[in-house]
Order: structure tokens, then sequence, then C-alpha cells
């Protein structure tokens, strides 16, 4: 490349960021009016810290690319991915919203009454076991009273899928059973295939002889930190977190819509 082509390259990469950063402030300031809600429900309460989640790997994505890390910026771009897909899914029909998002808060209560009876099992404990003893006492008052009813459908997906572990939440009432099925129930079905076994290899350091450059007579390496940065993790990015906000905007803070087209349009200002 000459000079003219990187400087070209260098002014693009810096506009996708700067949107990128556009589109994480904004989901900021949504996820702050969300915590205004009165009341917050087991329902809301289990969206708000998904949508935390996802800003808070857009925003990893969006340091490691701004830093000219490109595999580490690849890697959170597959964690913000499977948080995507699970909020595309919860939010595939509206009138499931409230039995997925209490599946997903049940499950997780679950998983820790798990987890806390394996704890307390060994001889080092990793917090005070008093601790451990009250937390698994309030889990599983929850999980016999208000939670009950998901609760037994835990059990019964356990038994039906012949685990010994806890299912997944996405695959009680018959849900998908992996994340590969629960693909086929959102908008990026066609892509997962690719996406996420990209993706995957990238995490699990299958692709490490990508950074060699010539090994005829001497060894070069890539550098760690390059310029030369794909934009696909930065859009992305982009694409999880507006898309995921719109769905929020829509179910939670439907006063805010109109603010959030205008929005959307700066996005795509050149």
């Amino acid at each position: 490349m000459d000079d003219l082509t990187y400087s070209l390259f260098d002014l693009e990469l810096q506009d996708e960021l700067n949107k990128l950063s556009k589109a994480i402030r904004y989901s900021h300031s949504v996820l702050r009016k969300l915590t205004e809600m009165v009341p917050i429900h087991y329902e809301e309460l289990t969206v708000i810290t998904l949508y935390r989640k996802l800003i808070e790997n857009v925003d990893g994505i969006f340091v490691l690319a701004d830093n000219g890390l490109e595999s580490p910026s690849t890697t959170v771009v597959r964690a913000a991915y499977e948080v995507f897909l699970q909020i595309e899914f919860m939010f595939k029909e509206d009138k499931e919203i409230n039995r997925k998002a209490l599946s997903y808060y049940s499950t997780w209560l679950y998983e820790e009454v798990t987890f806390i009876n394996k704890q307390l099992k060994n001889k080092e404990l990793i917090m005070p076991k008093e601790v451990l003893l009250n937390k698994l006492q309030k889990n599983n008052k929850l999980l016999n009273t208000e939670f009950k009813i998901f609760k037994d459908e835990i059990l019964r997906s356990k038994k039906k899928l012949n685990i010994k572990y806890p299912p997944k939440w996405y695959s009680l009432y018959d849900g998908p059973k992996s994340l590969n099925e629960l693909s086929k129930e959102t908008t990026l079905k066609e892509a997962h295939f690719v996406l996420y076994n990209g993706m995957s290899a990238e995490a699990h350091g299958l692709k490490s002889t990508t950074t060699l450059t010539n090994f005829s007579e001497h060894l070069y390496l890539a550098p760690i930190r390059t310029t030369n940065i794909s934009l696909m993790p930065i859009d992305l990015g982009r694409t999880f977190i507006t898309s995921t906000t719109l769905k929020i905007v829509q179910k939670y803070l439907p006063n805010k819509y109109e603010e959030f087209k205008q929005f959307v349009l700066t996005l795509f200002e050149k």
C-alpha cells in the first residue's frame, strides 16, 4: 500500500470506531433509563443485566480495536455474539419474553445452588462458609416458591436431555438444545456457521500460525498491535448494540423511539 491508501484506511477505521463509540454511549443512556423503572420485576432485571453484559462486551471490542489488537477483539466479539443470540431469542415473540426471562433467572438460581453444593464438599472454600450457606438458603427459597414451576421444568429438562448438569435456560420448555440450534431461532441463522466457527477458532488459539508472514529463511511474525485492523469486529459490535437497543427501547422505553431513530441515522452519516 502507498501512504495515501494507508491514510484513507486509517480514516475509515477511525470513523467506524467513532460510530461504535457513539452507539456504546447511547446504549449507556438507555441502560440508565432502564434502572430508573419502578417497579423492576425479575423479568426486567434479567433483561437489564443481559443488556449490560452486551454493552460491556461491545465496549471491550472498541477498546481492543482502538489499540490495534485484532485477535483479542475477535474473541470478545464471540462473547458478545453469544449474549446477542440469547437476547434475540428472548425477544423473538413479545408474549414469551416474560417466560424466557424468568427461565433465564431461575436457571441462574439453580446453577448457583449446584455450584454451592459442590463447593461445600471441598476442604478449601472460595468464600466463608456462612456466606455460601446464606446464598444457598435464599436461592432454594426462591426456587421452592416463586420459581417452583421453573425448577420443576429444569428437573424435567435434565431428565429428558439425560444430563447431570443444569440445562441452558433456552432449552427449557423443549427449546434449542445448543447454541447452533439457538442461532436458527434468530435473524443470524444464515451467518452463524461462518461467524461462530471463525471466532471460535480464534478464541481457541487455532489460528496462531496466521501470524507468520515469512518462514523461508528468517522468521517474521506479524506485530502484536496493528493499524491494519479488520473492520469486521467493529461493524459486528455496532450491529449487536444498535439492534438490541432498538428492541429494548420498543419494549420498555417507547417514548424514546423517535429519538433513537434519529440517533441511528447519525451512525450512517459520512
